[in-house]
């Protein structure tokens, strides 16, 4: 028992000491996107919120969702350590706009990134009652992190009540794919 204690111990020393040296080459701006409005999208003024900038919100008619998408560009070129920042740097993010320390994020496929919205990785989580302002009239929150090594960073979060909003008809799917990292 001491021992596994003393291994985690030493791993959790280890890990915190590459934590501090790992610089977080992000910040708030356009990373070179293109974002696809659909006839069914309608921009809106974007909200305020102290968890995260927006800079493009969308809705239909209806107000059956919000899509909102904030941006980050890579501020340290060719950084080596790239996708552990990405990691590191969007955690907090995703926490911050459930209100709480949600635990539910999934890995996109690299190869789906690529041919989808031409990033190189992501990963996805879905929160269910937030907590936070950023959510507010929301029961329901879609967060989608990509990544596109030396441009930067797109958070798209995709907000909701109603449950059956998400099928894969061609609405959501214009929705999903309403966005593609610029060469």
């Amino acid at each position: 028992m001491k021992s596994n204690f003393f291994m985690f111990l030493m791993l959790f020393i280890g890990v915190m000491a590459n934590a501090e040296f790992l610089t977080i080459p992000f910040a708030h701006g356009d990373p070179g996107v293109q974002i696809i409005q659909y006839s069914h999208m309608l921009l809106i003024e974007n909200p305020e919120s102290e968890i995260l900038d927006t800079n493009y919100t969308f809705t239909n008619k209806e107000s059956a969702y919000q899509l909102r998408y904030s941006f980050f560009k890579q501020t340290v070129p060719d950084y080596e350590h790239t996708r552990a920042a990405f990691a590191m740097f969007c955690l907090p993010i995703f926490w911050n706009i459930a209100g709480y320390e949600a635990q539910e994020l999934v890995n996109f496929n690299d190869i789906d990134v690529k041919k989808d919205f031409n990033g190189d990785y992501g990963f996805f989580g879905f929160i269910r009652d937030p907590e936070s302002d950023f959510c507010s009239g929301f029961k329901y929150v879609l967060v989608s992190f990509f990544c596109k090594e030396n441009k930067g960073i797109i958070v798209k979060t995709l907000l909701f009540n109603n449950p059956s909003f998400i099928r894969f008809d061609d609405t959501y799917l214009e929705i999903n794919n309403s966005f593609r990292f610029t060469e």
